[in-house]
């Protein structure tokens, strides 16, 4: 006879892993091995299996908040990069008439119809937003991390993810 102790999704894994099966019928336990599952099932560790399940969550999480505020096409995180930098430059030369010395800021304004100065400055406001908001992204998914780090309980790792998810998707 078996006697079952919960330990997760993650035991039922191991357990047909090892070749073997685990059913519950009217609240009995059966299994193809009493005795080897039983020593799988006292033996099971489910805290590194909740950690890394939760860690993935957490990561998950935080790239689907950064993707509400940012494009995943790609080449495009390399040319929001350059133009942030142009737009440094174009701001610390004192926005001189010519831009063509930054051509991501001047094309931009000569197709938008604005000066090179507003498309600097929208470049670097819309810059600092997103350094708020990824600030405010990372210190969730890496307090949640810290934690499930330093937890003892597989059900408190779960716990701390769904906080954290909770928490991104009012990012």
């Amino acid at each position: 006879m078996i006697t079952y102790t919960e330990k997760g999704p993650w035991l039922h894994e191991e357990i047909e892993r090892h070749g073997h099966w685990l059913v519950e019928t009217d609240g009995v336990w059966t299994s193809s091995d009493d005795a080897a599952v039983q020593a799988i099932i006292d033996t099971f560790d489910p805290l590194p299996h909740a950690q890394r399940e939760a860690s993935d969550r957490v990561d998950e999480a935080a790239g689907k908040a950064r993707a509400r505020y940012i494009t995943w096409q790609p080449g495009q995180e390399a040319v929001y990069q350059l133009k942030r930098e142009q737009a440094q430059a174009y701001k610390a030369a004192g926005y001189p008439a010519d831009a063509s010395p930054w051509p991501l800021i001047g094309t931009e304004a000569q197709a938008r119809g604005i000066s090179a100065q507003q498309v600097a400055d929208e470049i670097l406001a819309i810059a600092d937003a997103w350094m708020q908001k990824a600030a405010q992204i990372e210190a969730i998914r890496m307090k949640a991390k810290a934690d499930i780090k330093a937890a003892t309980d597989w059900q408190a790792c779960l716990a701390i993810a769904e906080q954290a998810e909770r928490d991104l998707e009012a990012v």
